[in-house]
């Protein structure tokens, strides 16, 4: 039996027979009701006393009724018709139990009705309009009975109700596309060194990830056997008698007395002095690059040709010149300060190994595929540049593997670049297109780097190793294009960072951490990027974005060890279909006590075992449309601060907070909060505590209108307010 006090004495009498025991009679609910809410108002006073019913309490409870004033009874029940009332004397505690009056049975219809106790008992029992009593709030007792209940809160009314209509589904979000590969060699694809440099007269092939030969195998005398299909040959042998005329027979001794004669020089094996020769029109090709070796510097300074030959030294392509080139090795001379090959006119090779660097400088132009480069740069391009299939190496750490400078143009293709203890690529101001191309760093620094309004083109591109960032685009560089692999080295401060002034519209792009640093980092960026398909695995924070404007479509962060999503300082984010799993702390956090302006829209999001809070609001501003968060310790935290000046109004519909210990939880807040925060449909499931708010909070009803409660221990808590509720 409930025992109701006195001073909480309610109109439940109606519907009961009064007892003759002190303080009351019992109640005999109807079986079919769920909940009632009981209010009372003494006679000549304003105080509306209210008590909350519901479930099995509604059976067997006991009473007390005043003399005079009004009682109100609100009774729901699972459907739509009457509520049966049973007969039976009421008891008036004022009269004594002599004075019970007696109803006759009849039927309570869902809704408000009201009965006035007189000397003879309660005398009259009336049905009024909902309208009637707008002044009747619910309590919080009332709110928790209700929810307890099955029940939901009518707006208009601002009471109880059972005929409740189901919460609306969450809308699922879309998983990223996912990355793919470059194609290359399986290993380079999968972020594995690439080979050392290879043997000499050998050259790295990209689509195998082995050392091939570079030309053809050395002949067994001075010469290859001739054929029917040979061009006009001139032939040189530095073990030639002197006085030779350049036949098989009788080769000349020198590259000089051949280069007087017409047509084609075959050079036998041997060392051949090349220091100051000018090359116009002219074409040398060796036996292999084993055997013929060039010594010195040689320039082009017209249309030439050089193949299956090794130059020692450095070769050099004038500003008029045409250089074909290949199965050509070329090489540094030691202790040289120049690069091997500098380029100022144009330069067409395959199947070629250069150590020692390339240079192309504004006028030059290259087109090279099948090649090994190495050097400190390995490229280096003012002009522009076509490279395919391609090994690029640095030979001194703490360098530059590739570089493009303002106006340079830079398209690389099916290629490795190998930056181990160094930096890989960086462009300042020109142009880099990378087309299926892998980019290794073990211990290395920078991988990409744009900068100075540069454009960086991505297509196919996997990145790995790099222990400070992977990625990096700033100072109005743009970054486009799509299928982004990168793997974080040791200690790595972002996968991919887009910061003061950089630009990117990116899809598909995968990171995998190395438990530090940030997946995905927009931080004061330019035009606002566009980011879309991003999968983010074992970061310390997936994705943060920092005072920039940015779209983001198609997240999903996996193990972070801090923050999934995080959104702070000012401007306006818009992500959608967002997954977040497995998160250390916070699923998604907005806003600082710091931040001014921020705001945004999350739509069709999971957040899944966060650590602390599935959603935290350190700010107003972002809206949540169509988000579930389950197995956090707080579903939806929302702590603004005392300073809102800066705020933006949120709105929170369509959320689905599931096995929580706090579903939503309201701290740090204002009276003036209220008008910047606007709840729709919330569905809570599986909770101790649904809803943590200070008690000050107005509209109550309109602000629980769209709560669902189901299997919650506490629906709604109320706590004081700071500062005095202001």
């Amino acid at each position: 039996m409930r025992r109701l006090p006195p001073a909480a004495a309610v109109c439940a009498g109606l519907l009961g027979s009064c007892g003759v025991d002190e303080g009351g009679g019992p109640l005999d609910w109807p079986t079919a009701a769920r909940a009632a809410l009981l209010a009372v108002r003494p006679e000549g006073s304003e105080t509306v006393t209210r008590s909350w019913l519901a479930g099995s309490e509604l059976q067997g409870a006991e009473v007390s009724l005043p003399r005079g004033g009004e009682a109100w009874l609100l009774g729901f029940a699972p459907r739509l018709d009457a509520l049966q009332v049973a007969p039976g004397p009421l008891r008036d505690p004022g009269m004594g139990s002599e004075n019970c009056g007696n109803l006759s049975p009849r039927s309570l219809p869902l809704g408000i009705h009201r009965a006035r106790g007189g000397p003879s008992g309660w005398q009259a029992v009336e049905a009024f309009e909902s309208g009637v009593f707008d002044d009747v709030r619910l309590a919080p007792l009332e709110l928790n009975r209700c929810l307890e209940g099955g029940g939901c809160i009518e707006v208009s009314r601002v009471f109880c109700q059972t005929a409740c209509a189901s919460a609306p589904p969450v809308a699922p979000p879309r998983e990223p596309l996912p990355v793919r590969p470059p194609r290359v060699c399986p290993s380079c694809a999968e972020g594995r060194p690439a080979p050392g440099p290879c043997p000499v007269g050998q050259r790295f092939d990209v689509s195998t990830g082995a050392c091939l030969r570079v030309g053809t195998p050395c002949p067994v005398g001075p010469f290859p056997e001739p054929s029917s299909m040979d061009p006009p040959t001139v032939h040189v042998d530095a073990a030639a008698t002197p006085g030779g005329d350049g036949s098989r027979s009788r080769p000349f001794r020198t590259l000089e007395e051949g280069l007087d004669a017409p047509g084609r020089l075959l050079v036998a094996s041997g060392q051949y002095g090349v220091e100051g020769l000018d090359l116009v029109d002219a074409w040398i090709e060796g036996v292999c690059p084993e055997a013929t070796q060039l010594i010195g510097r040689l320039r082009a300074s017209g249309n030439s040709t050089l193949g299956n030959l090794r130059l020692e030294g450095a070769l050099e392509v004038g500003e008029a010149a045409l250089l074909q080139a290949s199965s050509v090795e070329l090489s540094l001379a030691v202790g040289s300060s120049e690069p091997a090959l500098a380029v100022e006119g144009r330069f067409e090779a395959r199947e070629v190994s250069i150590d020692g660097g390339v240079q192309v400088s504004a006028s030059g132009q290259i087109q090279v595929a099948a090649a090994s480069l190495r050097g400190s740069p390995a490229l280096s391009v003012l002009g522009s540049a076509e490279v395919t299939e391609a090994l690029l190496e640095p030979t001194q750490p703490s360098t530059w593997v590739v570089r493009t400078n303002a106006g340079g143009t830079l398209s690389l293709a099916r290629s490795v670049v190998s930056a181990t203890g160094g930096n890989a690529a960086r462009v300042s101001g020109g142009r880099l297109d990378l087309a299926d191309v892998s980019i290794e760093g073990a211990v290395g620094n920078l991988g990409l780097f744009a900068q100075r309004g540069a454009e960086l083109e991505l297509s196919r591109v996997r990145i790995s190793g790099f222990a400070s960032f992977p990625v990096l685009v700033e100072d109005d560089a743009r970054a486009r294009g799509g299928d982004l692999d990168i793997e974080q080295g040791s200690g790595a401060l972002a996968g991919l960072q887009i910061r003061n002034g950089g630009r990117a519209e990116l899809a598909r792009i995968r990171v995998i951490g190395s438990a530090v640093g940030v997946g995905v980092f927009v931080q004061n960026a330019g035009a606002p990027p566009t980011l879309s398909d991003i999968s983010v695995t074992g970061t310390q924070r997936g994705m943060r974005i920092e005072g920039s404007d940015a779209r983001v479509s198609r997240l999903a962060v996996t193990g972070a060890a801090q923050d999934g999503l995080s959104v702070t300082g000012s401007g306006r984010v818009d992500v959608e279909d967002v997954i977040l799993n497995d998160v250390g702390a916070i699923g998604l956090l907005v806003g600082s006590l710091l931040d001014r302006g921020v705001g945004g829209t999350m739509r069709r999001a999971r957040v899944s075992r966060a650590g602390q809070d599935g959603i935290l609001f350190e700010q107003l501003g972002f809206t949540l449309i169509d988000v579930e968060v389950t197995g956090s310790r707080v579903g939806l935290h929302i702590k603004p601060g005392l300073d809102l000046a800066f705020s933006s109004s949120t709105a929170v519909d369509r959320v689905r907070l599931v096995d929580t210990e706090f579903a939503l939880l309201m701290d740090r807040v204002v009276r003036s909060t209220a008008s910047r925060l606007r709840m729709g449909q919330v569905e809570v499931v599986r909770s101790s505590l649904g809803v943590q708010l200070p008690s000050c909070w107005p509209d109550q009803g309109a602000f629980f209108a769209g709560f669902r409660f189901a299997e919650v221990l506490e629906p709604i808590r109320f706590t004081d307010p700071i500062d005095g509720g202001n």
